[in-house]
């Protein structure tokens, strides 16, 4: 199960994290900067302080700043995205960082042997592409295509991440983070957010 879907499970039943800082000294401690390397080391961050640490309210301060609320979905949704559609966007993740996980339900995101990081990187076009055997084709969610026809803007580039034992090539996945001009952001399961508007 990837990081994406584990939130979605606990949308309802966990509340606002009022016990926990947005900008708690651990999260704020690790300066994030625009490069693959930097990403990776800062999710491993996030790893060691669920683990290593035993700091879970850290990492779930962490967990929740990766969540983009309103201003940061704004730097990856193109300008053009319907009125309708960037609502919907903006309302779900708006939900999802209301209910993000408590540091007790975080404990059990990451296995403490997933302390390596594996990313995978794509531009806007190449998920448009999505060539066969091409690392979107590989590594990304099929939905990630339609999005980046529809909402992403041009020439951005997402990542792929997965948590990973030494030596092994699949674990627990986190879905479309990019820079959003000041620090990483996560999208994850963007295709709920777009759920409700197919049923209605």
């Amino acid at each position: 199960m990837s990081l994406s879907y584990r939130v979605l499970l606990v949308i309802g039943l966990a509340g606002l994290l009022s016990s926990v800082s947005m900008r708690a000294a651990d999260a704020a401690e690790f300066k994030q900067e625009n490069t693959a390397e930097n990403l990776k080391a800062f999710l491993q961050h996030f790893q060691s302080q669920i683990h290593r640490e035993k700091n879970p309210t850290a990492a779930a301060a962490i967990f929740k700043e990766l969540l983009p609320d309103e201003a940061r979905l704004e730097k990856m949704m193109k300008p053009e995205t319907d009125a309708a559609t960037r609502a919907k966007i903006v309302a779900f993740y708006k939900q999802l960082k209301d209910a993000a996980p408590t540091g007790e339900q975080i404990k059990g995101m990451l296995k403490a042997k997933q302390t390596e990081v594996l990313l995978y990187a794509a531009t806007t076009e190449e998920l448009i592409a999505m060539e066969k055997g091409s690392i979107p084709y590989k590594h990304f969610p099929n939905s990630a295509r339609e999005f980046a026809k529809t909402v992403f803007r041009p020439k951005m580039t997402f990542y792929e991440a997965e948590f990973v034992e030494l030596g092994k090539d699949s674990g627990r996945e986190a879905h479309l983070i990019y820079w959003d001009g000041t620090q990483w952001t996560m999208l994850g399961p963007l295709y709920a957010s777009l759920r409700q508007k197919k049923k209605e």
